[in-house]
């Protein structure tokens, strides 16, 4: 199956001037080393990446498997075949509703080199295009402190004051 190709401005000029063009994609099965190495690169997307450490790596049944998840969604943005960001939510299919009805946000970053240059805005509007096409209404996501603002920008509003996470040891 092939990738599914997204350019949301292909006449828009870039909002900086030395803006080289950048594709968004939304990975499926088939992109399993594509995947593999977005995931090589990720901890560069992270907030601060002089902080943090390099994920696990990926390996080939890993990849398949997420990919064949329907209820994962993957998008990222590359510039001249090297990742430069990544969304990562999930269908939620709600028990009084048919189909999915909301989509969780999972994860989304920037390659720090990228930043500010659009590409977060343009992986979230992908996804929104989906959301349009499904006929998907609401998404939400539990947002860090220094991301609440570019999150108001693209539209989200706020909706809670608490969110909670627990590990569990295994």
């Amino acid at each position: 199956m092939a990738c599914q190709d997204w350019n949301p401005r292909p006449k828009m000029r870039s909002r900086l001037a030395d803006q080289a063009a950048y594709t968004v994609r939304r990975l499926v099965p088939g992109d399993e080393e594509t995947l593999m190495r977005v995931t090589a690169v990720d901890y560069r997307f992270e907030h601060d990446p002089a902080t943090t450490t390099t994920s696990p790596p990926l390996d080939l049944e890993a990849a398949r498997a997420f990919l064949a998840d329907p209820t994962v969604l993957y998008w990222m943005a590359e510039h001249d075949g090297r990742p430069i960001g990544m969304l990562h939510c999930y269908l939620l299919r709600l028990p009084h509703a048919g189909g999915p009805n909301e989509i969780l946000l999972h994860d989304l970053g920037t390659d720090i080199d990228w930043r500010r240059r659009g590409v977060a805005r343009t992986l979230v509007e992908a996804m929104e295009a989906f959301m349009a096409s499904e006929g998907i209404e609401e998404v939400w996501l539990g947002a860090v402190a220094t991301a609440v603002d570019f999150y108001l920008a693209c539209g989200f509003v706020v909706s809670g004051e608490k969110f909670m996470e627990k590990s569990i040891d295994s």
